[in-house]
């Protein structure tokens, strides 16, 4: 996909919320240390939802156990409104990190990367280094299940999902055939995928696929008749990789059938390094989010807002992939001088998406125009299916704010995420002890969702244009003012405008090149000849 094509999308900035957002029905649950847990909820059943991540602290605070050896995990049951019900630790003598979870009407499933053997409430033996640890609780708290997988090296979980009676765990193994790992390796880590039973957690099935080189997926979503595993890889060629790729690591997309047969790969990627961390389907279509160093090359198309340089910075880069041809249909980065990490992508209806951002860029750098408050805050960015930015705000306080979207339910937001700040920026809880859980919400009413599904009612003519162009549009005011940027977002100029007489705004003062006029709100792209 080549610039000319990307740019018929245009950013559009005219419902950006630029006054302070508050969230509200905030809350704080922790314990005396760090507790970085997210909120998860059973889809069929809302009136309950499950804090869970991992925890470094002892009982204390809300924390009513001691934990067993570095990192354990921590699992919440919560109120619809967010009243605490109960929680339990859970964890070897080791280290346990939190990978991911799924919660249905029978069972809370936890996903865990654990260098921990047997110990504390863990019953497994670890086949090697670390391994993909799965626990089964009923919805009172007690372990029904438990079982560990992996090789004589060294694996990792990173998400997992559920279809019908299965759970799909991804993980990357560096392992061969050893454990109950029953593939080899082709060097480096491998992409792992595994089957599991609900009722056991017993291996139904597993599949290996990679090359000589560095492989992990970082997502999974399934259109159709076919699901689409998005990976990171490193540049090269070999085995079940038939593209080079662009830099340093791309994103490496892997489309299969429904018993996960592989039927294509394709790499898209900058001159850099590209990290997947989401994908989504919207009406049969797919969107990816990355978090990439490069500028423009390979296939994006736009430059990184942050340095490239000694400490080179991300931007969040979003990817639309045609799940047919597997071709790119546009790609967007949105950041700013500093590090934006793309942390979730969640969809608002049946043409919106709202992307969470970690982020330490400061307000009105590169396409960032919501406030900045601390050391890091959650910034979040509204986009339709072509492209166009319709909103962005953010949330947090003094010091670091890491928070996503975690529902989307009958006109609700609920956000959840871990946060050290004090009461400060627009958040309005402390602190326990260091992370501690922070839940808040808001409508979609109040990010101006109502707006959302309009047009923008702005033409320009002649466009493209050499010395002057003019403007119509349905509400506008008889005078207005408007103003010129460029694809960066920087203003330009300015300029007054009478609808009724049609003034010319004057643009020879412009360089040769494609720009963005706003008038009350309204955007629209126009081409300087």
């Amino acid at each position: 996909m080549n610039k000319s094509t990307l740019l018929i999308f245009f950013l559009s900035i005219g419902n950006l919320l630029n006054a302070q957002f508050v969230p509200t029905n905030q809350k704080r649950i922790g314990g005396y240390d760090n507790d970085e847990l997210i909120r998860f909820y059973n889809p069929n059943d809302l009136s309950y939802s499950y804090l869970i991540g991992s925890s470094l602290s002892p009982a204390g605070g809300h924390k009513t156990e001691n934990g067993y050896g570095g990192h354990d995990i921590w699992i919440v049951k919560l109120s619809a409104s967010g009243t605490k019900i109960w929680d339990k630790t859970i964890g070897g003598y080791g280290e346990d990190y939190f990978a991911d979870a799924v919660i249905t009407d029978e069972a809370i499933f936890i996903g865990v990367s654990s260098l921990s053997n047997l110990g504390g409430n863990k019953t497994v033996s670890s086949n090697g280094d670390y391994d993909a640890w799965l626990i089964k609780m009923d919805h009172q708290g007690t372990i029904t299940h438990q079982n560990s997988y992996g090789g004589d090296q060294y694996e990792s979980l990173s998400g997992m999902s559920i279809e019908g009676n299965q759970l799909i765990l991804l993980c990357s193994s560096s392992s061969g055939l050893s454990g109950n790992k029953t593939s080899g390796n082709y060097g480096g880590s491998d992409v792992w995928i595994l089957q599991i039973d609900t009722t056991d957690l017993s291996i139904d099935a597993q599949h290996h696929w990679g090359s000589p080189l560095n492989e992990g997926p970082n997502g999974l979503e399934k259109i159709g008749a076919n699901y689409f595993i998005a990976c990171l890889s490193e540049t090269g060629t070999g085995n079940d990789k038939t593209e080079t790729g662009y830099g340093l690591n791309d994103i490496w997309l892997l489309k299969t059938d429904l018993n996960f047969n592989l039927l294509e790969n394709k790499c898209f990627g900058g001159s850099e390094t590209e990290y997947p961390e989401d994908m989504c389907q919207l009406n049969g279509e797919l969107f990816i989010t990355t978090s990439s160093y490069s500028n423009t090359g390979g296939s994006k198309t736009q430059d990184n807002f942050g340095s490239i340089d000694e400490y080179p910075k991300t931007d969040c880069w979003i990817l639309k992939v045609d799940p047919v041809s597997m071709n790119l249909v546009w790609d967007l980065s949105f950041g700013g001088t500093d590090n934006d990490v793309e942390s979730g992508i969640t969809v608002l209806d049946n043409n919106r998406m709202i992307i969470s951002i970690h982020t330490r860029s400061a307000q009105n750098t590169g396409n960032i125009s919501s406030p900045s408050y601390g050391l890091y805050d959650a910034k979040y960015l509204v986009i339709d299916s072509e492209a166009n930015m319709l909103t962005q705000f953010s949330m947090g306080g003094s010091g670091y704010d890491y928070c996503q979207v975690s529902l989307v339910d009958n006109g609700v937001v609920y956000f959840s995420g871990y946060s050290n700040s004090d009461i400060s920026g627009n958040k309005t809880v402390g602190t326990i002890g260091g992370l501690d859980a922070w839940l808040c919400q808001t409508t979609l009413a109040t990010l101006g969702v109502d707006e959302f599904g309009k047009e923008p009612l702005l033409s320009i003519y002649p466009n493209p244009g050499k010395e002057y162009i003019y403007v119509s549009g349905d509400g506008f005011n008889h005078q207005t003012r408007g103003n010129i940027t460029d694809l960066k977002g920087t203003h330009l100029k300015s300029f007054d405008y009478d609808t009724f007489m049609e003034s010319p705004i004057y643009i020879g003062d412009l360089p040769s090149g494609v720009y963005f006029l706003e008038v009350n709100g309204a955007v629209s792209r126009f081409v300087r000849e």
